[in-house]
């Protein structure tokens, strides 16, 4: 098991990085270099997601603070999803256990996020129905309709 980052730690990051910088892993495999994918294809267990994170962490390591993989984009893809995750938080975790890690699991959230978490649920997991929070913005302009 892990030791949590401590609460003194991020601040420390900043000082000695001089940076706030988080950085987002919304990690889109339509946008992953087609060089992994083929990779991937060719090469039983490789898993693409996973590649480009570490690629992506080890290039920014230096500059940032924390790390906030989204969710909705590792659900999207089932169970391989959800161990690309799980490999990325265990590679900052081993590699370097001072940065922090924000699950980004909001739900109700922006178009794209939105998007990945209906395809979670409705290609993927496949139930019958899965509640959904509406937007204020969807609200008021569905309550104009007569």
């Amino acid at each position: 098991m892990f030791e949590n980052v401590t609460r003194e730690q991020p601040y420390e990051n900043i000082l000695c990085k001089q940076s706030f910088l988080c950085v987002g892993m919304d990690t889109d495999l339509k946008k992953v270099p087609q060089h992994l994918i083929e990779r991937a294809a060719k090469e039983e267990g490789f898993d693409p997601i996973f590649e480009f994170n570490k690629a992506i962490i080890d290039a920014t390591v230096p500059y940032c603070i924390a790390y906030k993989p989204n969710l909705a984009f590792y659900e999207a893809h089932g169970v391989k999803g959800w161990i690309a995750f799980e490999r990325t938080v265990k590679y900052i975790r081993e590699q370097y256990p001072d940065l922090f890690i924000i699950a980004g699991a909001k739900r109700g959230d922006i178009g794209n996020t939105s998007k990945l978490y209906a395809r979670t649920f409705f290609e993927e997991m496949l139930p019958e129905s899965a509640p959904m929070k509406s937007s204020s913005r969807w609200r008021k302009s569905s309550s104009n309709m007569a």
